[in-house]
């Protein structure tokens, strides 16, 4: 049980690193591209939608919908976190690399297309990471259903 909660704990954490990860690639993306007020007002409610969508889902697999003030103090504390020891180096690459993209790009179609292939990719940064960790507790799940019928069947031929 102990256990559990310790990695629910750093779990959470984590997805606030990771949320905080996501945005600084999204201001480093609307900062380079300065997009339009119209086009960046639909492209920041579709992120946060998406941001927070990814959360709720990820907190409602995991808590089982019992949302608690140290859950969400934990996610701030993650976001905190990489805002002030990660965000800065985070944002430099990004426009460093964007920058690189986007002088290597030879037409406008090319360089759109880069640049949803990146919006859409880093949408997906979320999803990829709110699969991989329930994934990992049903495979939890799993070991233990396993570990407790083939113990319950060792304790009846005894």
């Amino acid at each position: 049980m102990l256990v559990e909660q310790a990695n629910d704990i750093f779990e959470v954490f984590f997805l606030g690193v990771a949320l905080g990860m996501v945005v600084d690639i999204y201001r480093a993306m609307t900062q380079l591209g300065r997009p339009s007020k119209a086009i960046l007002f639909a492209l920041d409610i579709a992120f946060w939608l998406a941001c927070s969508l990814g959360v709720f889902a990820y907190l409602l697999w995991t808590t089982s919908g019992e949302a608690r003030a140290y859950v969400f103090g934990l996610l701030l504390l993650g976001f905190y976190f990489e805002q002030k020891i990660l965000g800065g180096r985070l944002r430099r690459g990004v426009r460093a690399l964007l920058r690189g993209f986007m002088v290597s790009g030879k037409s406008i179609l090319g360089r759109i297309i880069i640049m949803v292939d990146f919006v859409l990719g880093v949408i997906l940064i979320p999803v990829r990471f709110l699969v991989y960790l329930p994934l990992l507790r049903v495979l939890r799940c799993v070991g233990r259903v396993v570990d407790h019928l083939r113990t319950r069947g060792a304790k009846k031929d005894l």
